[in-house]
């Protein structure tokens, strides 16, 4: 009797761990405005944004942002937003995880801009996957004094081709909007996504500053593995100025089709004259393969140490 007894209260604890968590659907179908049903699976929101409003502040269970597949690609936030300010953190226990209820949902925005479709600032524990972000050639994240967020199996592409910015489509570093306090990321996997379509036009000198993934001033302990890179804007993986240290960039695909002369480069590490090459130090870029089919002339320029 003892023993069914046991069983049946370790049954009950894992059921009942398992209802803490808080799911808020998201669908193209939905509605932001407010209601006391408002994301829930009968009654999602519309927008990325609408469903960040309604996550608790602080946290005291997971929370799950589900994008359902039965409305067409989402908008990131209500038009004519571009982009959204994510400064709600997670934790360790009570993580925030956005994710497609099923394959791969789209998260898009009326048309490219260079404001980020989402700029986590200050915040942690805050994990993508799963998602089709379109429209995000001029940026789709940028992790701003962010620790512990996870941008996994997503695809990142555009439509058409766009102006060139000095950005990345996924950017990591200090707080851009105080640049002078000590505000690392740090410990942040992006993993096993896929790049494409990333064109620019023209093709000229600021090229060179539009990078796939851009590892920035700041940037500690971030691990960068198992994506493919097809045809970057610029660079496809670029470390630049300093204070940066123990990131990795491994068993990555890079794949360099167009001609594009020097200003296109799969890796690139490198700071300004002014900044201290000394404090960019054990980071590891190594064992990632690398295809260029470009001019054989420039071939070297395509590596930058």
């Amino acid at each position: 009797m003892k023993k069914i007894l046991s069983a049946t209260f370790v049954l009950f604890v894992l059921f009942d761990a398992d209802l803490l968590a808080i799911n808020i659907y998201v669908s193209n179908n939905g509605d932001d405005s407010p209601s006391l049903t408002r994301g829930e699976y009968t009654d999602p929101v519309k927008t990325l944004k609408g469903a960040y409003d309604l996550i608790p502040n602080p946290l005291t269970e997971s929370c799950n942002i589900i994008l359902k597949n039965d409305g067409g690609p989402i908008l990131v936030a209500p038009s004519p937003e571009a982009g959204i300010l994510w400064t709600k953190s997670g934790s360790a226990i009570y993580p925030i995880l956005v994710t497609s209820e099923s394959c791969y949902s789209t998260l898009t925005r009326s048309s490219e801009s260079p404001t980020k479709m989402v700029k986590i600032l200050h915040a942690n524990f805050v994990s993508f996957s799963y998602i089709n972000f379109t429209n995000c050639i001029q940026g789709a994240f940028e992790l701003s004094n962010a620790d512990y967020c996870r941008i996994e199996y997503c695809t990142f592409s555009g439509i058409g081709t766009v102006a060139p910015q000095s950005t990345g489509i996924i950017w990591i570093g200090h707080n851009s909007e105080n640049p002078s306090s000590d505000s690392s990321s740090a410990y942040n996997y992006i993993n096993d996504n896929y790049f494409y379509q990333l064109l620019v036009n023209p093709l000229d000198t600021i090229r060179k500053l539009h990078q796939t993934i851009y590892v920035s001033v700041q940037a500690k302990f971030n691990q960068i593995y198992n994506n493919t890179i097809v045809d970057p804007p610029a660079y496809s993986i670029q470390y630049h100025h300093d204070d940066i240290t123990n990131n990795q960039s491994s068993y990555n695909i890079l794949i360099q089709n167009i001609g594009n002369g020097s200003g296109s480069k799969a890796l690139s590490l490198s700071c300004e004259n002014s900044e201290d090459i000394n404090t960019i130090e054990n980071n590891n870029l190594t064992t990632n393969y690398i295809h260029d089919n470009q001019d054989p002339v420039n071939f070297k320029s395509r590596f930058t140490f």
